[in-house]
Formats: structure tokens, sequence, C-alpha cells
């Protein structure tokens, strides 16, 4: 149910924004703004809590959102007076995907066994690209040594796995008799 408001409410804004001509500002606070909240736990239990009262929720997301473009600051406010500011952080997350999408961007999700330099995560980037026909990619970087080494590549539902883990699974299955897969 939190997806589906959130949806309607993150296309009301893009569509605004889109007709004033403001996507790009939009898009800044918007950003800004999830950052904010998925970096202050204070500031999400505040917006969640039902025994806040609203308007309280408005005066701290007005007070938020000083600097922020106009329509922004008046959507937050709106969201609030609905009684619908815990769903913020995932109408922020939904509009930054219609706003990716609507420049063509498309999300690359790596996971590596340790941290990767800046170099090597562009040669991964210039890899997909050129893998997935892809031209705009912007890439999110998870660590999980349990994979062992490698990478792993996802993009659009597509999965390239490359990791050490894997083929030593896969190894494991073949010398037990299993089939592979």
């Amino acid at each position: 149910m939190e997806k589906l408001i959130s949806t309607r409410y993150a296309q009301a804004l893009f569509q605004y924004a889109e007709k004033k001509g403001c996507i790009d500002s939009v898009a800044r606070n918007i950003s800004v703004f999830l950052h904010l909240y998925q970096h202050t736990p204070r500031l999400a239990a505040f917006l969640n809590n039902p025994t806040v009262r609203v308007v309280h929720k408005q005066q701290l997301l007005t007070r938020l959102a000083q600097g922020f473009h106009p329509a922004v600051k008046r959507f937050l406010v709106l969201v609030a007076r609905m009684n619908r500011a815990g769903f913020l952080a995932t109408i922020a997350a939904v509009w930054l995907a219609m706003h990716q999408q609507h420049q063509h961007v498309v999300q690359v999700q790596i996971t590596a066994a340790h941290a990767l330099s800046q170099e090597i995560v562009q040669q991964l980037i210039a890899s997909a690209k050129r893998i997935f026909h892809l031209k705009k990619l912007t890439a999110t970087i998870h660590v999980d040594p349990a994979i062992l080494g490698g990478y792993i590549l996802q993009v659009q539902g597509h999965c390239l796995d490359v990791s050490i883990g894997t083929r030593l699974q896969k190894l494991l299955y073949f010398w037990k008799g299993k089939k592979l897969q």
C-alpha cells in the first residue's frame, strides 16, 4: 500500500516539475532530502511517529526545506498535511527512480568482496555499457566478503556473476556429481 501511495505522490510531483520545467532543481532537492532522511535517524523517527502532530511535522519540513525549490517545499508540507510524512523517503526514492528513467539512466549494482578503486569501478561501468548496450549508468557499490573475490554485476534484471564464491560453489556441485545450473 505504501509503495502505491508513494508512487502516486511521486508521479504528481514529477508531472508538476516537468510542466514547470524545474525537474533538475527538484531532483537536487529530493536527493538532498532523501540523504538527510537516510542519515538522520531522529528525522526519520520524528516523521514516522504517529503521536507527533501533523502541524509539527509541517513546521519541521518547512524549516528543513529552506533554500529548496518552492515546489519541493510546498510538496513536503502537503504530504505532511495529508498525514503521509512517514512515506516521504519512499516517495523520494520513487521520484528519483522516475527521474533516472526520464533521463534514460540505468542503475547498475556492483557487488565485490572488498572496496573497489574508482578506476576499477569505471572499468566495470564501461564493461556494463558495452555488454548491455547502454549509454548512461549510475552504479551502486555493495561490499560482500562472502563472494570471496571477483564481482557480480546486476543491470535491468540481468546478472553477470564472475565471483570466486559462485565458481567454487559450481565446482563443489560438479565434484559431488550434481548437475550444474
